[in-house]
């Protein structure tokens, strides 16, 4: 390939990485505006970094009230003992300085109408893998409308502060993955066009997963064959022609995971696809490709799904001579899936392909005991 047609290429993949980017904001500005409250985060200059329209309402400037000078005046709160507070006691000055301030304080706001509005303005920090802040995530809930009950505003303070844990941890897990992701492939890569390929093909799968778990109402969960079933077909080998040829799909259709496990355990899935398309049993003449899973209830009562990878139909010439560390994909399902989530894993290069299993339970002893999902 000439110069001028590597550059080509190189912008096209540029071109479509910033459109899956495009799509997955989208995705998650959805999300956000489906949340009845105002719902944002902000870096450490008080500047907000995604919202949705009710935050906007209350913050059109695109800044925290405590760092708008504009409009900090339409923003009034009072301390236990009837002090008027300072724009420093806000929630949100307080979170960048480490604070959590749930489930908030209540404040009493003058819209553009000259209205004034009771809300309760949550703040939480967000920090990084070193534990530096980074900023904060916030939420800004209109009290007028949640105290036309007692029960209401039980309810709505308690899926504020899961709100507001919730987006902090996502955030937090989703940059530390990212971060890990680039960190190990930038380790093994030959070139920029090599680190350029997969990282993309990660960051896919990582937004195909986002999709899934926003698209998930409360009190459900992903179920295990969908996971599986997405990653097939995103690296085709479901729906190309002679596919069902390479492959055997074998396991119980409804097979929930903990919302902390997809993540891990789709990558893990992507790994094997991926290294199956390229040197495996999907991209193999007489490939086949045989996942089963089943879920049995271990003696501490916690049921725990056992997925069986197997490729056959692919020959190895020489299986002793690949390094027993392996690349991004081995290390991930041999260390991190054990390390993450507990889970018992083998991965090997039998006779004729890869065989691993992976072990995971599908629920946590602390769900079994109080009915949360671990």
């Amino acid at each position: 390939m000439d110069d001028a047609a590597t550059i080509a290429d190189l912008r096209r993949r540029l071109a479509e990485s910033e459109a899956a980017r495009h799509q997955s904001e989208a995705r998650f500005a959805a999300m956000l505006e489906s949340v009845p409250a105002g719902v944002a985060t902000l870096d450490m200059n008080g500047r907000i970094l995604a919202s949705n329209s009710q935050y906007q309402h209350f913050c059109p400037t695109g800044l925290m009230p405590s760092r708008d000078p504009d409009r900090v005046a339409r923003w009034q709160a009072w301390s236990n003992d009837g002090r008027l507070l300072r724009p420093d006691e806000f929630p949100g000055a307080r979170a960048n300085r480490g604070e959590c301030v749930t489930p908030g304080q209540e404040m009493l706001f003058t819209d553009d109408d000259q209205r004034a509005i009771w809300v309760r303005v949550a703040a939480v920090p967000v920090r990084d893998e070193q534990g530096n802040l980074t900023g904060q995530a916030s939420v800004i809930s209109d009290l007028n409308t949640l105290k036309r009950s007692a029960d209401s505003l039980r309810e709505s303070e308690q899926r504020q502060v899961v709100m507001v844990a919730e987006l902090q941890h996502r955030t937090r897990n989703l940059i530390a993955v990212i971060s890990s992701i680039a960190a190990r492939m930038l380790d093994g890569a030959s070139s920029l066009q090599e680190f350029e390929r997969g990282f993309n093909d990660r960051l896919s799968a990582l937004s195909r997963v986002q999709k899934m778990l926003s698209y998930a109402t409360a009190g459900q969960r992903v179920n295990f064959e969908d996971l599986l079933r997405a990653e097939l077909v995103a690296l085709g080998a479901i729906g190309r022609k002679g596919g069902d040829d390479h492959l055997i799909l074998a396991g119980p259709p409804d097979v929930p995971l903990r919302s902390r496990a997809v993540q891990s355990v789709a990558l893990a899935l992507h790994e094997l696809g991926t290294n199956a398309v390229k040197y495996g049993a999907l991209g193999a003449d007489g490939g086949l490709l045989t996942i089963t899973w089943h879920v049995d209830t271990e003696k501490d009562g916690v049921p725990w799904l056992h997925v069986d990878w197997r490729e056959s139909g692919v020959k190895i010439s020489h299986p002793s001579t690949i390094p027993p560390t392996g690349g991004y994909g081995r290390q991930l399902i041999e260390r991190a899936l054990p390390y993450q989530l507990g889970a018992k894993t083998h991965y090997a290069f039998v006779e004729d392909g890869v065989h691993c299993t992976i072990a995971v339970p599908v629920v946590s002893r602390r769900t079994l005991e109080d009915g949360q999902d671990g």
